[in-house]
């Protein structure tokens, strides 16, 4: 699915955004709703919703499941544990600052 950046954050569409100028028919455009798409390489569909439509008309079982999730990674190593300090309880928050203490008035 394409991905694009509103307000420096990446985005993937729902639905298919409004087309920009004329639909092409080639290799460059979403298979389904043939939306131009700008990295036609590693996308095959400009939102979730042509994703689906396509595995909707998927007839052939024999055909790997392009919807599939990866297989799971291993979960990272945890990190070092440092052991805490004895006279403090890790689970408490600092205590707040006491009293205020002026200086002396000279």
């Amino acid at each position: 699915m394409q991905a694009y950046r509103n307000n420096r954050k990446l985005v993937i569409a729902l639905n298919p955004l409004p087309h920009s100028g004329s639909q092409t028919s080639g290799e460059t455009a979403c298979e389904i709703c043939k939306r131009i798409l700008m990295d036609p390489r590693s996308n095959r569909y400009c939102s979730i919703a042509c994703k689906v439509a396509a595995f909707m008309k998927k007839t052939n079982n024999a055909e790997p499941p392009f919807l599939a999730l990866r297989s799971p990674s291993p979960p990272p190593p945890p990190p070092p544990s440092r052991s805490p300090s004895p006279d403090r309880n890790p689970n408490s928050k600092r205590p707040r600052k006491g009293v205020p203490h002026r200086a002396p008035v000279s």
